[in-house]
């Protein structure tokens, strides 16, 4: 018996972050949380509201973290949150990215 696996090798380093996420508890997209290619280190992961008021942050590449939508405990509003990432790459180049994310409940 054989089988075979394809496998592909990224030759670029990038960070990823999705535009929506929905943290409803049903254990599909329920974090928000940056998909890294090609990375080494990751510098920070921060999460503001529209107030511009820090409501999430994190500092190591962790599969288990993410942001599950709320702050302080309390569920955060349907709304557009924006995001600042900073890592380094594995040839030591540091990358800063930014966006915005929709909190879909």
């Amino acid at each position: 018996m054989y089988d075979s696996l394809l496998v592909k090798v990224a030759n670029e380093t990038n960070v990823h972050v999705p535009k929506g996420f929905s943290p409803n508890g049903d254990g599909q997209n329920d974090k928000l949380f940056p998909i890294l290619v090609g990375i080494n280190t990751m510098k920070y992961f921060r999460v503001y509201n529209r107030w511009g008021n820090l409501i999430y942050e994190v500092t190591s590449i962790n599969p288990s973290m993410g942001w599950d939508g709320k702050f302080k405990g309390a569920n955060q509003p349907m709304d557009t949150y924006v995001w600042v990432v900073e890592v380094v790459d594995v040839l030591g180049k540091t990358i800063k990215k930014s966006g915005n994310t929709i909190l879909i409940r």
